[in-house]
């Protein structure tokens, strides 16, 4: 266009893209020294300058490596509004952004499960079964590895992140017939308290923590959590039942009980031994003081079977105060073989030593039945042997021999 010293200059002018006041003396100089009509020069230079740069965008624009990701909407291409990097759909004018990839922390969380499943379906049968069995006892489904890896991954820091973040764990915690809900459900919680300590005012997470407020705390617990909690209130509402009923059968029984005491006192104190017997034996009554009572009653009536009911009642064979007391009296009476069979149930039975063969050799040598009690002891010798928890019978029999002998 104009000749090619004036070219050369403007081409060395616009090397770099732009063209400083210096540049522009220069060359409007040169250009007035050739007859170039200013004003017309001027206007093509900034022409040529405009095309330049328009030549370098398009350039920088082909060499540059296409992505959809998020993080590299900056403009609508439809209003050329400037957009968040989280933001599908231009705030201006509605313009939807398409084949948009999931943030990276969202996208790595997904490989980790698909990689996890995968390798669960490799595994035999037989880990299978023990590990479904082990997620019974344990309440954590068939992998506590896949449990541990969704508590352990990392919550994104960044907005665009913790917001997708936060989407695709609620729609999981969502699903309670995943084995993982409760996996899920946690790592909710740990984003949204996130989400609260780093952007405790953005507008755009706003909602996000609203709704986890409205939540509420019943429906922020774990499926199994509930199953505790409902498990709990049951046995509370029985118990609450259960026990005011429980307690006035035990009243009434104690009511009761108390009256049939009143009346076997009364029965022992107007000296009706047998309407006592009688009552207590009826009443099913386990008061051993009051049976001790009946029991001295009976054998100053020397009634020993009547006694020997009320301490059968009682279980007396393990209370030797009522069994020495029938012990004592079947001695004294010569009624050694009920006196054996209560010596050898009752408690005093454990330090045995010779002691019933000894009290019954007293008892014949005091009736003056000498030559029986030696009878007595031979026959028992060998029960000696066998009883002696001293180790030394011989002795026990030498004791008794003596006692013999005294008489």
């Amino acid at each position: 266009m104009y000749n090619e010293q004036l070219e050369q200059l403007i081409d060395a002018a616009l090397a770099d893209g732009e063209l400083t006041e210096k540049e522009k003396q220069v060359l409007f100089k040169k250009a007035q020294t050739l007859g170039v009509d200013l004003d017309e020069f001027e206007m093509v230079l900034d022409a040529r300058l405009v095309k330049l740069k328009k030549a370098e965008e398009e350039k920088a624009a082909s060499s540059a490596p296409k992505s959809n990701k998020f993080g590299d909407v900056k403009k609508c291409p439809a209003c050329g509004a400037i957009v968040q990097s989280y933001q599908g759909i231009c705030p201006e004018c509605g313009y939807a952004f398409e084949n948009i990839e999931a943030n990276s922390s969202s996208r790595r969380f997904s490989e980790m499960l698909d990689k996890m499943t995968k390798e669960d379906e490799d595994k035999s049968t037989l880990k299978k079964i023990t590990q479904t069995y082990a997620g019974v006892f344990t309440g954590k489904g068939n992998d506590t590895r896949i449990h541990a890896a969704i508590r352990n991954f990392p919550v994104p820091n960044t907005k665009a992140d913790l917001m997708e973040f936060i989407i695709t764990m609620k729609t999981k915690m969502s699903d309670n017939q995943s084995l993982y809900a409760d996996a899920y459900r946690t790592k909710y919680k740990e984003c949204i308290d996130k989400a609260r300590m780093l952007f405790p005012h953005d507008k755009d997470l706003a909602p996000f923590l609203e709704e986890d407020k409205k939540m509420g705390w019943w429906k922020s617990k774990s499926q199994r959590t509930k199953m505790l909690i409902i498990g709990i209130a049951i046995w509370i509402v029985l118990l609450a039942i259960i026990l005011p009923i429980t307690l006035s059968y035990s009243s009434k029984d104690s009511k009761v009980k108390s009256e049939s005491s009143k009346e076997i006192t009364t029965a022992l104190k107007t000296g009706d031994t047998q309407e006592a017997v009688k009552l207590f034996l009826a009443s099913d009554e386990t008061d051993k003081k009051l049976a001790g009572s009946i029991v001295d009653a009976c054998l100053s009536e020397e009634n020993l079977d009547n006694a020997m009911r009320v301490a059968s009642a009682v279980e007396a064979k393990y209370d030797d105060i009522i069994s020495t007391k029938l012990y004592d009296y079947c001695i004294n009476h010569g009624e050694y073989e009920k006196a054996k069979g209560i010596c050898q149930t009752a408690y005093f039975h454990e330090k045995y030593n010779g002691k019933y063969i000894k009290d019954v050799v007293v008892s014949l040598c005091e009736g003056g039945k000498k030559e029986e009690a030696e009878r007595f002891l031979n026959i028992h010798k060998d029960e000696i042997t066998k009883n002696d928890e001293l180790g030394k019978p011989k002795k026990v029999i030498k004791e008794i021999a003596s006692i013999i002998e005294s008489y």
